[in-house]
């Protein structure tokens, strides 16, 4: 494993071949040349340690083990800072406050002095970004970062590529930095983003996407309601794409539809929310997720839903009878509680037709089957009027 001396003096050589390259090359030869270049890159591009021995060095440093003869294990801690240490019982660093402020302190001093190796705080910068954080962990490491980023940037010799990004997006070191790429992404270009994140090693699970989401349906919401509308399809891409707040951000984007003059169905909304909260007739069952929204949005989605299963079942269903057409438009009018009667011979129909199948597995718990009738044609809806109950 390299020394911190020896990572500082190679950091030095790359930088004097990056700026000297053109001179330093001439009269080479071919793979001489390509391999310096190969070494600049490498350095530029700031690669990560290795996991075993960043696992080593977190756990010496959790065991409070790092001695004199190995101070340069001190560089590697900031890339374990989550790591789970097996024989400290799956403790990780950040989890123990005062040994991530003893260590940051640590890095405080190096930086001060200009001997703080640049991918030791690269390594802060990626637990800040680290999926599960917490907002006290969050205050810990985003303070250590702003106060240190200049005197990192001032002594390096060379500029990989995260720092680069870093300079040109200040943003990125604060609670909320996606905010600046938010109208970009719901504008549909979201390359120069997910560019970004590459650079800076963000991964997937991030909370930082998840920032970005919320960030979205927020300025989403903001806009008239022809512009939010329009934007529903690309906010439930991200929800789907960042699930775990899927709930509040699903209850959000139907909280907001909920509030335009035009209430009519939205086709992919209605089919989100289904797919992820399940039938909305069983609002009241344990476990539902419909009771996370306003009786008046679920009531919307409820009657959309109904909409949709009503026409169908007068138009596929009772259609088989020679009737049903000409009640459809008097059963719209009640939509708040329908449910469905379903006979045998459309139990078996639901085999062969594809929309039919839908309709069974939308309808789920809310479904009444009488399989055993099979001489009876029994197909109805039924709806509930105070006291009474009426079928067609």
């Amino acid at each position: 494993m390299l020394s911190h001396q020896l990572q500082t003096d190679i950091s030095a050589v790359a930088s004097a071949l990056k700026k000297n390259l053109a001179a330093a090359l001439t009269g080479a030869s071919e793979n001489f040349s390509s391999e310096c270049r190969a070494i600049v890159s490498q350095y530029g591009q700031g690669p990560k340690p290795k996991e075993p021995e960043v696992y080593q060095a977190a756990l010496l440093y959790l065991k409070g083990r790092i001695g004199e003869d190995v101070e340069y294990l001190y560089g590697l801690v900031s890339f374990g800072l989550y790591l789970p240490i097996e024989s400290a019982g799956n403790q990780c660093i950040a989890a123990d406050h005062r040994k991530l402020e003893v260590l940051l302190n640590r890095y405080r001093y190096e930086a001060n002095r200009g001997q703080l190796w640049e991918m030791t705080w690269f390594g802060v910068l990626q637990a800040y970004y680290h999926p599960p954080l917490r907002f006290s962990e969050q205050d810990i490491l985003l303070r250590f970062l702003k106060e240190t980023y200049p005197k990192i940037a001032a002594t390096t010799g060379y500029q990989p590529l995260w720092m680069k990004v870093l300079e040109n997006n200040p943003g990125l070191l604060s609670r909320e930095p996606s905010r600046a790429f938010a109208e970009e992404w719901l504008a549909g270009r979201e390359d120069p983003l997910r560019l970004i994140s590459a650079a800076l090693q963000i991964s997937a699970p991030s909370w930082f996407w998840q920032e970005l989401t919320r960030t979205c349906i927020k300025l989403a919401a903001d806009k008239p309601d022809d512009d939010f509308k329009v934007l529903i399809p690309k906010l439930l891409a991200l929800i789907e794409r960042m699930p775990r707040f899927l709930d509040e951000d699903l209850g959000a984007v139907l909280t907001r539809y909920s509030q335009c003059s035009d209430k009519s169905p939205h086709e992919e909304l209605r089919n989100f929310a289904i797919r992820h909260w399940k039938n909305p007739k069983l609002r009241h069952v344990p476990g539902s997720k419909w009771g996370q929204v306003r009786e008046p949005v679920w009531q919307m989605v409820l009657e959309w839903f109904n909409d949709d299963n009503l026409r169908l079942f007068f138009e596929r269903i009772a259609a088989r009878y020679g009737n049903g057409s000409e009640r459809l438009s008097s059963w719209l009018r009640y939509l708040s509680w329908i449910r469905l009667v379903s006979d045998y011979e459309t139990n078996n129909q639901k085999l062969k037709d594809p929309e039919i199948t839908n309709l069974f597995e939308a309808e789920e718990e809310a479904l009444e089957i009488f399989d055993e009738a099979r001489d009876e044609k029994l197909d109805a809806f039924m709806r509930r009027m105070n006291d009474y109950l009426l079928s067609s």
